[in-house]
């Protein structure tokens, strides 16, 4: 099981965008100056409404809490949140591996198999000669009572398929050659790889080969425990044969994209545990050579014997090697959250005069001993005084704030963001939808696992925040992230142009 991520919150305080001195908060915290690398400028625009506004200050029809679904789960052209209606108010949170409270559309349905179907741009024939059918690895090994039928095909599409940035960056070693016992404790990026003897994998490795590689016969490719592989084959298939690959309780620690458009064969006797994908080319099992796994690719071609035994628990979705163990909230009553229309919602976080006043603001966050980027307020008024005042109440209330900078996400390291307070809250990350906090909810959490949305190791992406305090008692602010976060240099652009 992954590390607790939980840390103890520290107050911390806000800095405005137009300086870069020390500023002084009502509760007498001074923040630290910008530029500090324990000091992350996150910059983005307040905007005012009027109280009496009837478009933004409304109650839920279900009660004040926490609604979702409201909003679409695509960001919008112009890069602010669209409604979309028809949500619902959240009666119990929906919770990820290690019970944090996660978005209603970001669960995973453990026991529901992603897929149970061989994807395939053509069906193939039946073989002749050899043996197709499934069986669970988490049953245990293949045979006696864990044989099914043969797998169903389905024609579809092949995937795209992204070499990680930092793995393509990494400098060419040339040609590598392996023989006797070689442990892989790192990444790895050659031309051509030959390898005899055994292999032992030792961490989350990928290997990208621009050419092909070579296993000589009988090399053995070994799983330490808690490892995964992850291979990339750029310009030529395999040709492997009497060798024995990867780990036949769980065939899914081995990941082997082929991209070329030549043929990935496994033969003579060779076995291998993996989940094969090979969008440019057809697979041939042949002479007794078996897959135990999972395949994606144009076509199959089975000749003379070969096999094919389809893993259907390959299907369960896995984060970082964990399987998905996710635990289902429930719904409440059928809402808006207070969410008027979608014109009115167009609203929040765009410019328009005479029902909004906007001023550029930085939320400042700080580098906590653990590492983490945090901000904590439990009084979060930057308004308080400033463009249409505090209408006669002890604050200045019901204000929007929407933040946008980019991130280099580093795969299986634990990144998360997560925020807790009042009042709506959602947010985006490559335009998807991955935190929705609806409705005026105090002291409600959400966390998002970065690893969960499948981003690419070592690529930059970019993060769309969006807040709105709505309520005349609580403004809380709870923001914690260990993202590699870059800063924006442009806060406004998000908020320009019609959707």
């Amino acid at each position: 099981m992954r590390s607790n991520r939980i840390t103890t919150l520290t107050t911390i305080t806000l800095l405005a965008v137009a300086g870069t001195a020390p500023f002084l908060m009502p509760d007498g915290i001074i923040a630290q100056a910008q530029g500090s690398p324990n000091t992350f400028p996150l910059k983005g625009v307040l905007r005012d409404f009027r109280r009496t506004n009837t478009n933004f200050n409304v109650v839920p029809s279900g009660g004040n809490g926490h609604y979702a679904g409201n909003v679409m789960e695509d960001l919008s052209s112009s890069g602010r949140p669209l409604y979309e209606g028809d949500g619902f108010k959240v009666a119990s949170q929906w919770q990820d591996n290690e019970a944090h409270p996660i978005a209603p559309h970001m669960y995973i349905d453990p026991d529901n198999a992603l897929s149970t179907k061989v994807r395939v741009s053509t069906v193939p024939s039946a073989p002749k000669m050899g043996v197709v059918d499934t069986y669970d690895s988490t049953m245990g090994a293949y045979g006696g009572a864990n044989i099914g039928p043969a797998p169903e095909y389905e024609v579809g599409a092949m995937p795209d398929v992204i070499v990680p940035a930092a793995l393509s960056n990494m400098p060419n070693q040339g040609d590598l050659n392996y023989s006797g016992v070689t442990t892989i404790t790192s990444d790895i990026h050659c031309n051509k790889l030959n390898a005899s003897g055994m292999l032992e994998i030792d961490g989350q490795i990928s290997i990208l080969c621009e050419g092909p590689m070579m296993l000589e016969t009988h090399t053995i490719i070994i799983m330490k425990p808690g490892s995964n592989l992850k291979v990339y084959l750029m310009n030529g298939g395999a040709s492997w044969n009497h060798t024995m690959i990867g780990d036949p309780a769980k065939p899914g620690r081995v990941k082997i994209f082929s991209m070329s458009d030549a043929m990935f064969m496994i033969h003579n006797h060779a076995e291998v545990y993996a989940h094969i994908t090979c969008p440019n080319a057809s697979m041939e099992l042949s002479n007794h050579g078996t897959l135990f796994g999972r395949f994606v690719g144009k076509a199959i071609a089975y000749r003379n014997h070969g096999n094919f035994h389809f893993d259907m628990a390959g299907a369960v979705a896995e984060i970082c090697g964990v399987p998905a163990a996710d635990v289902k909230g429930t719904q409440g009553v059928n809402s808006n959250g207070g969410l008027v229309s979608a014109a009115r919602f167009a609203d929040w976080y765009q410019d328009v005069p005479g029902t909004n006043l906007s001023m550029p603001f930085t939320v400042t966050l700080l580098k906590n001993g653990s590492g983490v980027w945090e901000f904590t307020s439990n009084a979060f008024f930057p308004l308080d005084n400033k463009l249409f005042g505090n209408q006669g109440q002890s604050h200045n209330f019901y204000f929007t704030y929407a933040a946008t900078c980019e991130f280099t996400h580093h795969a299986c390291t634990d990144t998360f963001f997560q925020f807790e307070g009042a009042d709506d809250t959602w947010l985006f990350i490559d335009g998807k939808l991955v935190m929705d906090r609806g409705g005026v909810i105090p002291a409600t959490a959400q966390y998002v696992d970065i690893d969960r949305l499948e981003l690419n190791d070592g690529e930059v992406y970019q993060l769309h925040f969006f807040y709105a305090q709505r309520n005349a008692s609580v403004s809380q602010f709870k923001l914690k992230t260990n993202l590699d976060l870059i800063e924006n240099d442009n806060p406004m652009q998000f908020s320009m142009g019609a959707d």
